[in-house]
C-alpha cells in the first residue's frame, strides 16, 4: 500500500493523503523520506487527525520528519521487546515451535513420533550418513533405492511420504533437536548488500555461541557427540570452504575432484570439464566469485 502511495503521488494522480496517523505511513525512515520529498515537489498535503501539514513548508517538513523518526523508534523498542520475551520463555525450554519430523509435542516437550515406521526412517537417515561419505553419497542412495522419507503437512498434520532431497537430508543432519538438545537463535538473520540492495540472510553460529542450548531436553535419535561428529564431517566436505579439510570425493574423471585447494587462497577448486566427453579437464579456483 505505501508503495501504491508513492508511485501516485510521483504520477501526479494524487492531491492529498490522508491517514489515522501520518507517521504510520512508514516505518522507514529511507521510504518516509522519500515519499515527503515527492509530496513537496508534486504540492501534495498531508493530513492526519491533528492537523494539514505541507511537505514543502520547512516547519511542517521538520514536525514530519521527527513524527517519522518516533515512529520508526517506537517499531524498534517494540521489537526488542518481543524478542526479549522470547528469548526469556527459550532460556525455559517452553517456546515452542515446528516439531522436526520424527517428534510430536507432548505436554511440555518433545516425544518420539507414535509412528513407528516415522521413527525408524529417521534411524535410516542417520545410520545411512554414518556409511557414506557425504550428502550427496546418502541423496543418491535415497534415490537409487526408492527411499522415501515421512513430512507431515502443517495444516492438517497428515503423513506424506517423499523424495529424500538434498536439501531436507541437510537440514535433518543439522538440526540439533535429533541430539535430544532444545536450541534457540542458532541461525540469526543479518542484513548484506546483494545486487545493490540490502536484503537479510540467516548466518548458523558455531556451536559454542548458540544462546539457548538445553541438552537431554527431550528423547534423542543420536548422540550429542554423533552430532558433533556429523557437523565435522558437513563443515569438512563443504567445497568452497576456506583451508585444508579432508573433503568428499567428487564424481566425474577427474582425480583430484573436490580435493585440490588453491595455492594462494586456500579454498577448494572446482573442476571445469571442457570437452562434452570430459576426456579433458582444468581445475579453476571459486575464490574471486566468493569476494
Amino acid at each position: 500500500g505505501f508503495a501504491r502511495i508513492a508511485d501516485a503521488v510521483g504520477q501526479g494522480q494524487a492531491g492529498a493523503i490522508l491517514a489515522v496517523e501520518a507517521s504510520r505511513l512508514s516505518r522507514s525512515s529511507m521510504d518516509w523520506q522519500r515519499l515527503l520529498a515527492l509530496c513537496a515537489v508534486a504540492s501534495v498535503a498531508v493530513i492526519d487527525e491533528h492537523a494539514v501539514y505541507d511537505p514543502a513548508d520547512g516547519d511542517d517538513r521538520m514536525l514530519l520528519d521527527i513524527r517519522g523518526t518516533m515512529s520508526e523508534a517506537e517499531l524498534h523498542w517494540m521489537r526488542l521487546r518481543l524478542n526479549g520475551g522470547r528469548l526469556h520463555k527459550a532460556r525455559r525450554g517452553e517456546l515452542w515451535r515446528l516439531a522436526p519430523t520424527g517428534y510430536v509435542w507432548g505436554g511440555t516437550r518433545l516425544e518420539f513420533d507414535p509412528d513407528e515406521a516415522v521413527q525408524r526412517a529417521v534411524h535410516v537417515v542417520f545410520e545411512r550418513f554414518a556409511l557414506e561419505p557425504s550428502i550427496g553419497a546418502v541423496a543418491r542412495w535415497a534415490q537409487q533405492a526408492s527411499f522415501k522419507f515421512p513430512t507431515r503437512r502443517k495444516n492438517d498434520g497428515e503423513l506424506e511420504w517423499r523424495e529424500l532431497s538434498m536439501g531436507r537430508l541437510n537440514s535433518i543432519l543439522h538440526n540439533p533437536a535429533y541430539a535430544g538438545a532444545y536450541v534457540y537463535g542458532r541461525k540469526p538473520t543479518k542484513k548484506v548488500i546483494s545486487d545493490g540492495e540490502i536484503r537479510e540472510r540467516s548466518m548458523r553460529l558455531p556451536i559454542d555461541e548458540w544462546p539457548v542450548r538445553i541438552d537431554a531436553a527431550h528423547p534423542a535419535y543420536i548422540t550429542w557427540e554423533t552430532f558433533v561428529s556429523n557437523e565435522q564431517r558437513l563443515r569438512e566436505n563443504m567445497p568452497r570452504m576456506h583451508g585444508a579439510t579432508a573433503g568428499a570425493p567428487k564424481n566425474g574423471l577427474a582425480l583430484l575432484a573436490g580435493i585440490a585447494l588453491c595455492g594462494r587462497c586456500g579454498r577448494r577448486m572446482r573442476v571445469d570439464y571442457t570437452t562434452s566427453d570430459r576426456s579433458y579437464w582444468r581445475y579453476l579456483c571459486v575464490g574471486k566469485h566468493m569476494s
